[in-house]
């Protein structure tokens, strides 16, 4: 995570990255996310529990894709038309 301009490494129980990024508000005024890159699970956890647009950086290129409820992290990046290899999700 990345809080104000400064990475931290922060321990959850949060079930989605919009309960993460809630819990972390008040830790600074601009607070981001990345998505987990763990190979050693089969499933990743839904990041949005409602529809929503989420901000994506590949290669130095940003742009909002829209996500849908239970979406994960690879299924959002593969609906906007971005390759993942099972050891980048």
């Amino acid at each position: 995570m990345t809080v104000d301009g400064q990475t931290r490494t922060l321990w959850t129980t949060a079930s989605s990255a919009d309960a993460i990024l809630a819990d972390a508000a008040p830790l600074g005024s601009a607070v981001s996310l990345a998505a987990d890159r763990s190979s050693s699970r089969d499933e990743l956890t839904p990041l949005v529990s409602r529809a929503r647009n989420v901000v994506v950086t590949v290669d130095g290129t940003t742009r909002e894709v829209a996500a849908r409820p239970g979406q994960d992290a690879r299924a959002i990046l593969e609906a906007a038309g971005i390759s993942v290899h099972p050891s980048t999700a």
